[in-house]
C-alpha cells in the first residue's frame, strides 16, 4: 500500500486556528477580527484604566511590549470582562452563535499573543455575562472617563466608530490579500 502524501498528511493543519493566522492569507481563510462587534466591544474597553493598570507606565509614551495594562489583567479584571460580556450580548447579532463567542472570547480577551502564550480569561464569555449586575448594566461611560472601575456600558459614537473603522480594516486587509 502507498503511504499518503506530504499534502494530505499536512491537510488537517489547514483547519487549526494557529495556521490559520500564520499562514492564510486575511480573508482567505484567515479571518482575525471576526466577529467584528465583538472585536469591537474589546477595542472600545481596552482604552479604560483598569484596577490592574500600571500607573507609572501611563506617564510613559506607549510601549507596545510593556503596555501599561498587561494581557493579565484584562484576562483577569472582572469589571473589563463583565463590561465586554454585556457588550458582546448586546451588539452581536443573534446569527452569531454562542459558541463562536466563546471561542473568539478565550483568544482575543487577553489580547494578542502573536508573541507569547498569553492567560485565557478567569471566566468564560458565558459565565461573565451571568456575572453581569444588574442586567442591563447602568453606569454609561462618558468622554473623559478614564477608569473602568464597574460594568459598564459604552457610548454608541465610540462603539459605532470602531465597528466601522474594523470593518473597514477587514476590506482592506482582504483587497491586499487579493492584490498580493
Amino acid at each position: 500500500m502507498k503511504p499518503p502524501s506530504t499534502f494530505v498528511l499536512l491537510l488537517p493543519l489547514a483547519f487549526t486556528p494557529a495556521f490559520a493566522q500564520d499562514v492564510l492569507l486575511p480573508g482567505y481563510g484567515n479571518y482575525p477580527w471576526t466577529p467584528v462587534c465583538a472585536q469591537a466591544c474589546l477595542q472600545a474597553f481596552r482604552s479604560y484604566w483598569l484596577s490592574c493598570t500600571d500607573l507609572e507606565l501611563t506617564k510613559k509614551p506607549y510601549d507596545p511590549v510593556k503596555p501599561p495594562t498587561p494581557p493579565s489583567c484584562y484576562a483577569a479584571n472582572p469589571e473589563f470582562l463583565t463590561s465586554a460580556a454585556w457588550c458582546f450580548h448586546s451588539r452581536c447579532t443573534s446569527d452569531i452563535t454562542i459558541a463562536r463567542l466563546e471561542a473568539y472570547w478565550q483568544v482575543a480577551v487577553p489580547g494578542n499573543g502573536a508573541l507569547k502564550q498569553l492567560p485565557p480569561p478567569m471566566w468564560s464569555y458565558t459565565v461573565a455575562l451571568d456575572r453581569v449586575d444588574p442586567k442591563p448594566p447602568t453606569h454609561q461611560l462618558v468622554v473623559g472617563d478614564l477608569w473602568l472601575n464597574e460594568t459598564s456600558l459604552i457610548p454608541e459614537m465610540a462603539y459605532a466608530a470602531l465597528a466601522n473603522a474594523m470593518t473597514s480594516l477587514i476590506h482592506e486587509e482582504i483587497n491586499e490579500s487579493k492584490f498580493r
